[in-house]
């Protein structure tokens, strides 16, 4: 599920730096996001309506084709026509088609050059066409290249100086949505006669065409509403995308998909905002909305990615799809213009408009060709906004290298793998982050810094969900009687003498010795400011013997975590470990164990911190003597947590901090590494909840 966030602000930057790619990753609309360009306004808080060369009226429908964007503006009683497609706020139009300046706004004499509340546009690079909604007609027009330029052909009308409506075969009663389908066909939502008519396409007359079928229908001559699966009401959205075709049922508060090719007739597979065919109340009846309701539905419109993205007009949002749904009652994975799926108030109770706001949103297009990618008509705030999909959405395997990066939101998906490739920052720096998944590292130094860059965002780490950055800290020295690295590191067992333990590393506490004949205290340091911790835990020293194939090498340290919420909520539900790593047995002989590697950091700054899971900076044990005789090593010494909650810190999960219990030998045992530290934000330490969930400490990195 994809998450959310709460904005306010008036700019919007977003920086996307380089990523590699192994798979299973796509750039994401995550719910409430920000547009990045707005049309129709001078700028995103600005919504009053009025005419002008770079000003919008109620605009409608959108469309568009490689080069243009064309916007219905209703109230205007035109269609601009921007080329290039903007790429900036504030654009000027090129033309107009039912003006023949840009300052006049009016509906002009009943002709082939005018319009009367246009509702919806679509070109398809040979041809515009125009639901000229006011005059009960669809225009057809060649490329636009001038202003007021004339149609050419009239459906609906058998003239252009008639504008009556009525039904039948070729007559129409407020058309709402017109859409080619580059093949063969035409669709038109005939909306108050309760229909979609079906047009042979390229068309073969100039005025009166005659539809071939009829959709919500039994004939030509029919018109009233139903809510089965075969009837329609008031639609007003159509769009094909060469196996199914759908339907905007705005009056029924549903949208349909039909199979194509379709007949008159034709009964729906699938009904989205409803629970089946035959009903048809605004979002189920429900006292809120849901991901799967809907309420006056008009726009939609699919991506090259098979999202399909609905305009649910009446709750002020645009619902998103992960693809075109083929059984009923199908949720919305996303949604832009609202906080969260529940809420539905105009422009989200703020008192006016902003960037990632909504007030009855009529008309949706996608550019497949080009950027931005995602346009919403925001009619009763007389703009068009432009939305970039600049969330990270991972479902399969994904590899960060060490650096900064930038998205809106972050969700890892339940299925979902981040590797980390050393120290990673994220800049959330419009939306939450959700973990359903998993984040680990990749070798050694490993760490996830996470900023919310414009201070309103959360972060949830699910029940499924894991941070494992345990044995991800500093790496041990592979040779005899090696020191670990690192600022605690454990010191190695005695030069010569092979069944001297490795010393555990330490952090939050200090490193247990390793075991001896003759004591040494081998064990690390501990380090790190208790109030704000900022270090890997360090690795475990290696014993006196350690080998290739005898072993006594120290484990790593584990690795570093910190998050900066300060206005939202951090909650944990999973499993967040920066465990260190516990040191290898020997193997052969008399060879003694390596230390175990210190626990890592783990340092969080929000609002609030909730959750009933797990944060785990535990020590790594020592290795285990030989077989003969070698002495344990040190474990290493517990991480530093902090946890710093500007409010309240209601988090009743477990935070383990232990040190790692010294290895074991028949000889001379290693001894336990100090407990780590657990603090609040005035660096005060604090009592360490028992945990209810079992660690996973020790891993191997």
């Amino acid at each position: 599920m994809r998450n959310t966030f709460k904005l306010k602000t008036f700019q919007y930057f977003l920086l996307i730096f380089a990523v590699l790619l192994i798979g299973g990753m796509v750039y994401a609309y995550f719910i409430n996001e920000p547009a990045t360009l707005v049309e129709g306004q001078s700028n995103f808080n600005n919504s009053t309506g009025s005419a002008g060369v770079s000003n919008l009226n109620a605009p409608v429908g959108m469309g568009g084709d490689t080069n243009d964007l064309y916007v219905a503006d209703a109230g205007n009683n035109r269609v601009l026509v921007f080329n290039p497609i903007p790429s900036s706020s504030g654009a000027n139009a090129l033309w107009a088609l039912g003006q023949t300046s840009f300052t006049s706004g009016t509906a002009g004499t009943l002709a082939s050059t005018s319009l009367k509340s246009p509702k919806a546009v679509y070109g398809d690079g040979s041809h515009v066409f125009v639901a000229d909604s006011g005059n009960n007609r669809v225009l057809m027009y060649a490329p636009v290249t001038a202003m007021g330029q004339a149609a050419g052909t009239v459906l609906g009308q058998t003239s252009f100086t008639l504008n009556t409506a009525t039904v039948s075969a070729s007559a129409m009663d407020d058309p709402e949505a017109v859409f080619a389908d580059g093949v063969s066909r035409l669709y038109v939502a005939d909306t108050l006669n309760n229909r979609v008519m079906v047009f042979t396409y390229p068309l073969t007359a100039q005025t009166g065409q005659a539809a071939i079928s009829f959709l919500g229908q039994v004939s030509g001559t029919a018109s009233a509403a139903a809510s089965a699966a075969n009837g329609l009401n008031q639609p007003r959205g159509v769009y094909a995308d060469g196996t199914h075709l759908i339907v905007a049922d705005s009056g029924n508060n549903r949208v349909l998909v039909y199979n194509l090719p379709v007949s008159t007739n034709q009964s729906a597979v699938a009904v989205i905002g409803q629970t089946g065919f035959g009903v048809g109340t605004a979002n189920q009846g429900l006292a809120a909305a849901a991901n799967n309701t809907m309420s006056g539905p008009r726009g939609v419109y699919e991506d090259g990615n098979g999202e399909l993205f609905v305009a649910d007009t009446n709750n002020n949002r645009v619902l998103v799809f992960g693809s075109v749904p083929v059984t009923n009652n199908a949720s919305a994975v996303s949604v832009i213009g609202q906080l969260d799926m529940a809420s539905t108030i105009a422009n989200q109770n703020l008192g006016g408009a902003y960037l990632n706001t909504l007030d009855l949103p009529e008309g949706v297009w996608v550019n497949n060709s080009g950027a931005p990618p995602l346009w919403v008509s925001d009619t009763a705030n007389s703009r068009a906004l432009a939305y970039q999909s600049c969330g990270l959405d991972i479902n399969d395997t994904y590899s960060l290298n060490a650096g900064t990066y930038s998205f809106c939101g972050v969700t890892i998906e339940s299925a979902g793998t981040l590797i980390l490739n050393g120290a990673v920052t994220l800049n959330v720096t419009a939306g939450n982050m959700l973990v359903n998944g998993t984040i680990t590292g990749s070798g050694a130094n490993c760490s996830l810094v996470i900023n919310d860059t414009f201070s309103s965002g959360s972060f949830n780490l699910s029940g499924t969900g894991l941070i494992g950055l345990n044995a991800h800290g500093a790496a041990p020295v592979s040779s005899s009687a090696a020191a670990g690295s690192g600022p605690g590191a454990g010191l190695g067992g005695l030069s010569g003498f092979a069944s001297f333990g490795g010393g555990g590393a330490g952090h939050g506490g200090a490193g247990g010795s390793g075991g001896a004949t003759f004591v040494q205290n081998n064990g690390g340091p501990a380090y790190d400011a208790p109030g704000a911790p900022a270090s890997y835990g360090s690795s475990g020293g290696s014993s006196g013997g350690a080998g290739v194939a005898a072993k006594g090498y120290g484990g790593y340290g584990g690795g570093y975590f910190k998050a900066a919420f300060p206005n939202g909520a951090f909650n944990v539900d999973g499993q967040l470990i920066v465990d260190g790593q516990s040191g290898l047995s020997g193997l052969s002989g008399v060879v003694g164990g390596g230390g175990g590697g210190s626990g890592g950091a783990i340092y969080v700054q929000a609002n609030q911190i909730t959750g009933s899971g797990l944060i785990s900076a535990m020590g790594g044990n020592g290795g285990g003597g030989g077989p003969s005789g070698g002495d344990g090593g040190g474990g290493g010494g517990g991480g530093m947590v902090n946890l710093c909650s500007s409010i309240s810190n209601v988090f009743t999960g477990g935070v383990s901090i232990q040190g790692g219990t010294g290895g074991a030998s028949s000889v001379v045992a290693g001894n336990n590494g100090a407990n780590g530290t657990f603090y609040d934000c005035s660096a005060n330490e604090v009592s360490t909840p028992t945990p209810t969930l079992t660690p996973i400490p020790n891993s191997t990195p």
